[in-house]
């Protein structure tokens, strides 16, 4: 299992014609995409929207389910790769809190929804 995970900086997002493709939920000026079909186990793919950073955030458990989000999006008119940006083994995630001795975190949303 790797975590996968890409941001890009999005200025002009909008909601219009996402819910054909996403369940969209809104809790203090985070948006959660949920792809129809893919936030569910093995994949746990999600997209998040921060709207103080003008980020998105797409997040995905297994590369299809990272690969389903970025071509959904494309559906609505983004140009994302199909790629991550980075890719996180949790036990390397975990080795990595060890040796720095400090709380990380690779998807500071989910504790909003």
């Amino acid at each position: 299992m790797v975590h996968h995970i890409a941001e890009y900086l999005d200025e002009t997002f909008d909601t219009a014609g996402l819910e054909k493709y996403f369940k969209i939920e809104y809790s203090g000026k985070v948006y959660k995409l949920s792809p129809k079909g893919w936030s569910k186990p093995p994949h746990y793919s999600e997209v998040f929207y921060d709207e103080y950073e003008e980020t998105l955030y797409l997040s995905s458990l297994t590369l299809p389910g990272f690969n389903a989000l970025a071509k959904q999006l494309n559906k609505c008119g983004y140009n994302l790769s199909e790629m991550p940006h980075i890719g996180v083994q949790p036990s390397m995630f975990i080795t990595a809190k060890n040796i720095l001795k400090r709380e990380l975190y690779i998807d500071q949303f989910y504790s909003l929804f």
